[in-house]
């Protein structure tokens, strides 16, 4: 039962639930940047591939956005943050930079793309 207790699970079902709302919000969800600016977002081309890697075919996925697996990875950090957070004492700042580099990388590819 201590096992339990310290997965709380669900709290990890919470966030796994929020997870899926985003996903299917995206599938229905029209790019403001694209819809008033006529450019592509620094995301645009993400939620393809993610359909993609639901079909295992990375190499399609990262044809459409290079940067899939960070999004990935940041959502199985937010899926189980607070083990993570306890396992390697991650505090509010070390998320706030992880959050900060995850953006200039997406940040600096668009710009990259555009040049």
């Amino acid at each position: 039962m201590n096992s339990l207790k310290t997965l709380n699970i669900k709290e990890i079902g919470k966030r796994a639930g929020e997870i899926l709302l985003i996903f299917l919000f995206c599938l229905f969800y029209r790019c403001p940047f694209k819809l008033f600016l006529h450019v592509e977002c620094p995301g645009c081309g993400m939620t393809r591939a993610m359909i993609f890697v639901l079909k295992l075919d990375f190499r399609q996925a990262f044809a459409y956005h290079p940067l899939f697996p960070i999004v990935i990875l940041g959502g199985v950090y937010y899926i189980f943050r607070t083990q993570l957070r306890r396992w390697f004492h991650i505090g509010a700042k070390q998320e706030n930079m992880m959050l900060l580099v995850a953006g200039m990388i997406f940040l600096g590819r668009w710009i990259w793309m555009r040049i």
